[in-house]
């Protein structure tokens, strides 16, 4: 069993933002697949590569000991994470970038006593601070075809949301003198939507406190996002050797953080009863360095 599924906070009902990523499903993969039919596809097209895996898989074909029952309580498991490595005598206060519907952030005050989340979609924002408001958020779950459920989320008693602030704001525009620094920076699958992460990274690690943690979860889906250019792993450099997103990431934080941990955290997302898309996040948590 992973430590982080061992630490309490997963306990109870499905999370927010597991529930909303659920709304979304696998749109347009779907809509490609329908308006180009595999009869046109040749021997080199990666989808055919894909369902040749699928039918005839290699012992290796799904390596990771989670698995999508683990998904249901993502936010919980990574607010875990960031509970583990929360160390004493660094501020108690925890910023994440990129907070989408707010799950995360709610999460992370049962550890912190304060949390701060900032997202660029104002939809997102607006659904943040209404559940902390109201405690709740209803909203509808797909069944099948045009069929909708509606349900109720409410957030657990032990959650206190007076503890969470939500903020419009683009991360990549934060100035450090407005905000100050934080014990824990969380960045949860932002970085492959980020036109330039590299970038990023390199900014918002100046937010962490020395002795505090900077982690981030992602499942490297770099392709179709931005620029190849701009891509932190997944390709051959000029040298011919490949790339990994982990590779660049040491790189990166080698000179002020080190590697504390790297786990595998699974996210499940409903495309209706029948169908759900399963994904795995990376999740590597960085110590800054104390001068």
């Amino acid at each position: 069993m992973a430590e982080w599924s061992k630490y309490g906070l997963a306990a109870g009902g499905a999370s927010l933002a597991t529930a909303v990523l659920g709304l979304f499903g696998w749109y347009m993969y779907r809509k490609h697949y329908q308006t180009d039919p595999a009869s046109e596809w040749d021997d080199a097209d990666p989808r055919l590569q894909a369902l040749l895996g699928f039918h005839n898989p290699p012992p290796d074909y799904y390596p990771f000991e989670v698995g999508p029952k683990d998904g249901v309580k993502f936010t919980e498991n990574l607010a875990s994470i960031c509970a583990l490595h929360k160390k004493d005598g660094v501020k108690d206060r925890v910023l994440e970038v990129g907070c989408g519907p707010g799950g995360i952030s709610f999460a992370l005050s049962r550890v912190f006593e304060e949390v701060k989340g900032v997202d660029l979609s104002e939809s997102f924002i607006l659904k943040c601070k209404a559940v902390k408001e109201t405690g709740e958020i209803t909203y509808q779950i797909p069944v099948e075809g045009d069929i909708l459920r509606e349900v109720t989320y409410k957030v657990p008693e032990d959650i206190d949301r007076n503890k969470v602030t939500f903020e419009l704001k683009d991360a990549t525009k934060m100035e450090l003198s407005s905000t100050g620094t934080f014990g824990c920076v969380v960045a949860s699958n932002i970085i492959h939507h980020i036109p330039n992460p590299e970038a990023f990274i390199l900014k918002m690690k100046k937010f962490v406190e020395p002795g505090g943690t900077f982690v981030l979860a992602d499942f490297y889906r770099w392709e179709g996002h931005m620029a190849k250019k701009f891509w932190l792993g997944g390709y051959t450099d000029s040298e011919g050797k490949t790339v990994s997103t982990l590779e660049t990431l040491q790189r990166l934080m080698k000179d002020d953080f080190e590697l504390e941990e790297i786990t595998d955290v699974p996210i499940l997302a409903r495309e209706n009863r029948l169908t759900y898309r399963l994904m795995i996040d990376q999740v590597s948590v960085w110590r800054r360095k104390e001068k």
